[in-house]
């Protein structure tokens, strides 16, 4: 991953261990939507959804605001007893510990299809969604970090670069910061 690439950028992954959304043959399928946005941006992610199910009537995203802390406590083992959300909002840097024990749904096709306008999307945030090469939830947002450090002191300590990836950040004398 880029070092400009956002450890904060959220995604939008669907679950793949969940319970099968509700298909009422006679009326909308509603797929349960967890997220942790709980200030002024939940009630505008609330809005966007909201917005969505009135603009049509074959799905209704139910959402169930939570804190990210009680997202990453709770995800697997909802998903595990079938009582999951069928679509989760968490930050991006967050999804391999889910994508590695299969909680998710490979997007590939979805990324494939050119009815998805995923071509439309920067390379750096689908990067920041693709797990071991395999899409597993759609970018939501993207914001650039900038790193400033002293050449000097990096130097001194025999680092010949700032890090390049956040696999590195903050890890031993590799990290970003040092010690």
């Amino acid at each position: 991953m880029m070092a400009v690439a956002a450890a904060s950028a959220t995604a939008l992954a669907l679950a793949g261990c969940s319970a099968p959304a509700d298909d009422d043959s006679e009326g909308p399928t509603t797929l349960t939507f967890w997220h942790g946005y709980t200030e002024a941006d939940g009630e505008v992610l609330d809005q966007i959804v909201a917005d969505f199910n009135d603009s049509q009537d074959d799905y209704v995203i139910k959402t169930e605001t939570k804190t990210w802390a009680v997202i990453d406590d709770t995800l697997l083992p909802a998903l595990s007893s079938d009582e999951g959300p069928d679509i989760v909002a968490m930050p991006a840097e967050r999804m391999p510990v889910y994508a590695d024990r299969g909680a998710f749904v490979d997007l590939t096709d979805f990324y494939d299809s050119d009815d998805s306008n995923t071509a439309e999307l920067a390379e750096q945030s689908v990067d920041m969604v693709t797990v071991d090469g395999t899409p597993y939830g759609v970018p939501t947002g993207f914001v650039p970090l900038s790193v400033f450090y002293n050449k000097a002191l990096f130097t001194a300590r025999g680092h010949r670069r700032v890090p390049h990836d956040l696999g590195r950040m903050g890890r031993g004398s590799e990290g970003a910061h040092g010690r």
